[in-house]
């Protein structure tokens, strides 16, 4: 996607108005004026209100104001697109509204959109509230679409700065580097649940390497005294208050919260040569609700940029965890796939709109970029081959084998294959889970290797240790796993009489070269071992092009996460035309999907039970018509459901209620396949 730029430049004039300043390259420029359609006090209460679950920094137990807030989600829309209309009426009207009207006309095709570039001087008097306002929600009077939900128009905010950068050099992989933090006396945040949905989506994208730092700023400056991210994303809060200016709260060693400011970020950041994008995904790190004085540009965002990072994403609005989820998820798919930033984050809110969330405003783009471009495309599109060696968690083992751990994981990662952390903390056990099963769902192959003693014990519960709650984990979920135990242990002589038990009754279990495999081999094998498994996990790993998806216009939210999961597994979702298609044309597309496809799956959320019922029938009855040898099973997802609603007969139920489990689909996929 190709833009052209409107620049928009505002200054204060005369008698509580502003000058407007546009610009093009094609059709010249012209001054105009406007006044400021909406005061902050009145988007206050219902803007900071749109989140389903705040991010805002805050001592637990404190409370929340969404004075003025509709509760009914569609109420919610309308005092929005209200809003909109009346921002978009102030900044673009007349001879502006003329000048967008004319670009559109000039470079209209469906491959160039229009770049609406807004800066102001905030170090003039009056700036502040203007910089304040949520430009991103601009609509067009009639309209019930805001200007930035669409690819074709991108709003960004840019900074005076000496130049506009050019695509940074860049060779695969893109290196994520993540920053998590939640210091104890702030509101409590799903981090985990973040951490999982990273490692099983970024860090499946082809090219893509996610990486984790601690919570602490140290942590942060010691790994990148070694290591040279291309983007780094920080989860945690945010605050702004007129002492310390823009802030993003780290932890300190004792867990508190560290108030990193914008100079301290410099200092930070201002030898990573590579650096090309940051993604604050903290409320308040552009914008306060209670501060009079607000500059949203002279906080953490516009030190970043001044620094001369290229784009800066940014949260000027409480945002919810699943709302944040969902936007990092689709913006660095994009990226990944060498799209220009305003083009990500374009698509990123229309996934938030399309999931009806109302929270698509709440990001803002700061891009110093001349086109939005931050890596050269061709290079971002040189990914490692599809068959790249699997990638493998080896897990936590005892004291005395680490020798044997240590030659493992050295010879794996010189074969050129990623192994993940054995991630013995954090040692609170809750989180402990949560991080492996991330870990051990993403992984391709999971190595346990098992000795005569059970390990370290989990939060000194003796009933429990880190290689053996890793296992338990690991036989739940993993795809594909390998227990190694040396030959010179006899298990029945084993003292621990738990533990012994464990490992005769992995000794009892019929072998599955495809999912668990149990080994007593001499320690100087078990690394060629290994690599034995990858290889047959190579030869062995189910093809499958494409999967029909066929879904009530109900469930397109519901399906996200299995579309998602298919793209990354390189399987093509095939789906029914649009609504305003015919029902003669969405029967027709359905059987050619049926065709092209081996694997259907049927989406079980909103829709009624009797709904996918009939599509399960009429999908097994064109198969055997037309003699097909599809697939045929139901995705069950959204709310909790009794069992006797996953009951459907002779077709198999895949459940995403809670999280789609990605080894059913790899199991879904195989069979297809086979």
């Amino acid at each position: 996607m190709e833009y052209v730029d409107l620049n928009l430049h505002v200054t204060p004039g005369a008698d509580g108005k502003f000058n407007v300043s546009a610009k093009t390259e094609d059709l010249g420029g012209l001054d105009t004026e406007m006044e400021l359609p909406v005061q902050l006090e009145e988007l206050a209460g219902f803007v900071f209100g749109v989140a389903e679950s705040l991010r805002e920094a805050r001592v637990v137990g404190s409370e929340d104001s969404s004075e003025g807030v509709p509760s009914d989600p569609e109420a919610r829309k309308a005092k929005i697109r209200e809003f909109g209309a009346r921002l978009y009426s102030s900044l673009i009207q007349g001879e502006i509204q003329s000048l967008l009207d004319k670009l559109g006309v000039l470079h209209g095709s469906p491959d160039t959109g229009i770049r609406i570039r807004l800066s102001m001087d905030l170090s003039r008097d009056g700036m502040k509230e203007v910089a304040s306002l949520p430009w991103e929600l601009i609509t067009k009077e009639g309209s019930n679409v805001p200007l930035v939900l669409s690819k074709q128009t991108v709003l960004v905010r840019s900074l005076s700065v000496p130049q506009p950068t050019e695509p940074a050099p860049f060779e695969p992989p893109l290196r994520i580097l993540v920053v998590s933090a939640n210091p104890k006396d702030t509101q409590r945040l799903d981090l985990s649940e973040e951490r999982e949905r990273i490692q099983r989506t970024w860090g499946k994208l082809p090219g893509v390497r996610v990486e984790f730092a601690g919570p602490t700023y140290d942590s942060v400056r010691e790994y990148l005294a070694g290591e040279d991210p291309h983007v780094v994303h920080f989860m945690g809060h945010g605050e702004f208050d007129a002492e310390r200016g823009g802030t993003l709260l780290f932890e300190d060693e004792n867990g508190n919260a560290d108030f990193v400011g914008g100079d301290r970020l410099q200092i930070l950041f201002s030898d990573e040569t590579r650096l090309q994008l940051v993604f604050l995904n903290a409320c308040k790190t552009a914008a306060d609700r209670n501060s009079e004085s607000l500059d949203p540009f002279a906080g953490v965002a516009a030190s970043l940029i001044q620094i001369g990072v290229t784009a800066v994403v940014a949260m000027q609005f409480p945002i919810s965890d699943d709302a944040a989820v969902k936007f990092s998820d689709t913006f660095y798919k994009h990226i990944a796939a060498g799209d220009p930033v305003d083009t990500a984050v374009a698509h990123a809110r229309r996934a938030l709109y399309g999931a009806k969330k109302t929270e698509w405003v709440t990001p803002v783009l700061f891009m110093r970029s001349k086109d939005g471009r931050i890596f050269d495309k061709k290079a971002a599109a040189a990914a490692p081959e599809p068959d790249a060696p699997p990638t493998v968690f080896l897990a936590a083992t005892a004291d005395s084998l680490r020798r044997h751990y240590r030659q493992i994981a050295a010879g794996l990662e010189a074969d050129g294959i990623k192994v993940l952390d054995p991630i013995p903390e954090p040692y609170e056990a809750t989180a402990h889970e949560a991080a492996v099963r991330a870990a051990v769902k993403s992984a391709d192959l999971c190595v346990h290797l098992l000795g005569d003693r059970p390990g370290e014990a989990v939060e000194d519960d003796d009933q429990r240790t880190y290689p053996l709650e890793q296992l338990r984990i690991a036989l739940e979920s993993a795809r594909s796993q390998l227990v190694l135990m040396p030959e010179q242990f006899d298990v029945d002589t084993i003292e621990d009489a738990k533990y012994r038990e464990v490992l005769k009754s992995l000794a009892a279990r019929s072998r599955d070269p495809n999912r668990m495999e149990f080994m007593k081999i001499g320690a100087p094998q078990m690394l060629d071992e290994v690599r034995l498994k990858i290889q047959k996990l190579k030869v062995h790993k189910p093809s499958l092009s494409a999967a029909c998806i066929d879904l009530h216009s109900s469930d397109l939210a519901h399906a996200t996460d299995l579309i998602d999961y298919l793209t990354q597994r390189e399987v093509a979702p095939l789906m029914q035309p649009s609504t305003e298609s015919t029902p003669t044309e969405v029967m027709d597309a359905f059987i050619s999907n049926l065709k092209t496809a081996p694997l259907l799956l049927v989406v079980f959320g909103n829709a009624p039970r009797e709904w996918v019922i009939g599509r399960l029938l009429w999908a097994q009855r064109q198969k055997l018509l037309k003699n097909l040898d599809t697939e045929i099973c139901v995705f069950a997802t959204g709310s909790d459901k009794a069992p006797d609603q996953l009951q459907f007969s002779d077709f198999k139920t895949v459940s995403g209620i809670g999280g789609l489990d990605p080894a059913e689909i790899d199991a879904l996929i195989a069979a297809a396949t086979q």
